[in-house]
């Protein structure tokens, strides 16, 4: 029998993914805090270690290289056997809302390897871990801007 479930979360290092940690440790996870800056991803994990939450570690791990997302992955794979629950949380926004004369298309770009390739990449290179969970989920964290109503209201 499997000791807790485990759990990695993309940018976990503050904001939303670092309260979803909480939550998760709270609910007997062991939780992987990705972060693309190690050092911050460090302060997270000796933040929630002061709180007494102590099955956690961190990864580096930028979605927007794949180099990094495979070290994630070997890294992890050395750790675990199994992922149960991967968070994509890692995102960013542009400057909204944007004439069709006025974006900027490197703007836009970066907002599409981030939100979309970036939670793909790191989706696959997962999915053998995942796939001997017995209940294997992924949750994508997102917005406003990722609803369409919302995002229909800047056309």
């Amino acid at each position: 029998m499997r000791k807790m479930r485990t759990a990695l979360i993309t940018e976990a290092n503050k904001g939303v993914g670092l309260e979803i940690a909480r939550k998760l440790v709270d609910e007997g996870f062991f939780v992987f805090i990705g972060s693309h800056d190690l050092q911050k991803g460090i302060e997270a994990v000796k933040e929630l270690a002061a709180e007494g939450l102590g099955t956690v570690d961190v990864v580096q791990l930028d979605v927007n290289n794949q180099p990094s997302v495979d070290a994630a992955r070997k890294e992890i794979g050395v750790k675990v056997d199994v992922l149960d629950l991967l968070i994509n949380n890692a995102g960013i926004i542009s400057d909204m809302p944007q004439s069709a004369l006025g974006y900027c298309v490197y703007s836009i770009n970066d907002v599409f390897e981030r939100n979309y390739y970036g939670p793909t990449r790191v989706a696959h290179a997962f999915f053998d871990l995942m796939r001997k969970s017995a209940k294997p989920r992924i949750v994508n964290v997102t917005g406003d801007l990722g609803s369409q109503g919302v995002a229909s209201a800047f056309g």
